[in-house]
């Protein structure tokens, strides 16, 4: 149906609750310590676009983009220190509402009512999107005299997206849910640090693929 891209500010709290762990990665990464924590942030998605034809057809009979609001994003994550890399399996939610949305082709909606064709200008919407994401992220810290150490980061895993109860002008459009190949890439920076706790600041873009 649509590929979703978001993008993320988070605030991320590190806990390192153990012990260094014995691994054996190589010379320079002979221990890993383990951490866990949370991310709490906002996701502003990007302008969807829908496309929607009849079956056996080859010719899309609707087409329309949709306004969605900021939403709340929230994550928990586990991983391993490894120095100057940090690896962590994430589990993440966000929730945004859409506002809007507009027709590039209405698939004969308006005909159906006894209007005309429902193109244009943007209408009303209805419903929400919600997503969970499952990834696998490495992180590359790149330490630097201070107390503020900057790091990228990229992840992938799977995302399940879901459209509930979308509305557009009275029209009931679509109520869908499917699981996708998801990514994101980070920026960010840690800005406070104690012996097991840390906080950081971070811009996450996050996007699906069919």
């Amino acid at each position: 149906m649509t590929k979703i891209f978001s993008a993320i500010l988070m605030a991320t709290l590190l806990l390192a609750p153990g012990a260094a762990i014995a691994q054996n990665f190589d010379k320079n990464f002979d221990k890993a310590k383990a951490y866990f924590g949370a991310r709490f942030g906002v996701s502003v998605p990007d302008q969807p676009h829908f496309r929607f034809r009849e079956n056996n057809s080859t010719d899309f009979s609707l087409l329309g983009r949709s306004s969605i609001n900021a939403g709340p994003n929230v994550s928990l994550f586990y991983g391993y220190d490894l120095g100057d890399y940090r690896v962590d399996l994430e589990f993440g939610s966000m929730a945004n509402k859409l506002s809007s949305f507009t027709f590039v082709r209405d698939g004969g909606l308006g005909a159906t009512a006894g209007q005309a064709p429902l193109v244009g200008p943007q209408t009303p919407t209805t419903g929400s999107l919600r997503a969970q994401t499952f990834f696998l992220n490495a992180y590359r810290d790149l330490k630097l005299d201070g107390p503020i150490t900057p790091y990228v980061g990229i992840g992938g895993g799977l995302a399940r997206v879901d459209y509930k109860g979308i509305d557009a002008g009275g029209f009931p459009l679509f109520d869908n849910a499917d699981i996708r190949f998801g990514y994101q890439l980070t920026a960010g920076a840690t800005v406070w640090r104690q012996r097991r706790m840390s906080l950081s600041l971070d811009y996450r873009y996050t996007g699906t693929r069919r």
